[in-house]
């Protein structure tokens, strides 16, 4: 699963690889943005 996740991410895919593998809920704790699924997507 990750692979396949870090396979779409670097192929630009991150819209892909969210929606198939991150959770809705997701969160996360990096103190340069803020912690939503959205934002980190967009940064990957």
């Amino acid at each position: 699963m990750a692979k396949d996740f870090l396979g779409l991410v670097s192929k630009g895919r991150s819209r892909e690889a969210f929606g198939l593998y991150i959770s809705e809920n997701f969160g996360h704790h990096n103190d340069y943005f803020k912690g939503v699924r959205h934002t980190l997507m967009i940064a990957i």
